[in-house]
């Protein structure tokens, strides 16, 4: 499993994007990772004790994700399992002194 503390700080449950693809599809952002999940052939078992939470996790076989949001959803994931260290050079501007030919071992 993935630690949390090693990985990028994306939470895919109050995530933007998940969000917007939930409210077009009128489903929870739970529902929505679920259903990208089972869209990419890979089986889920969801468990909660909580009736309400087990009604939604049993409605994923109602609705399908579009392409695009697939896509939308692929994005997420990336992020989501992007190590932190990762995403910070993505956002870090690195100041190197130039490496001449002679300099490479």
């Amino acid at each position: 499993s993935l630690n949390p503390s090693a990985f990028a700080r994306v939470n895919p449950l109050t995530d933007p994007h998940v969000l917007r693809v939930a409210v077009a599809h009128g489903r929870t952002t739970a529902q929505i990772v679920l259903r990208w999940v089972l869209q990419h052939g890979v089986v889920v078992l969801p468990r909660s004790w909580r009736p309400q939470r087990i009604r939604e996790n049993s409605q994923l076989l109602d609705f399908s994700l579009s392409p695009s949001d697939m896509v939308v959803l692929d994005g997420v994931s990336k992020l989501v399992q992007s190590p932190a260290s990762a995403l910070s050079d993505v956002f870090r501007v690195v100041r190197r002194k130039p490496r001449l030919v002679d300099d490479v071992p």
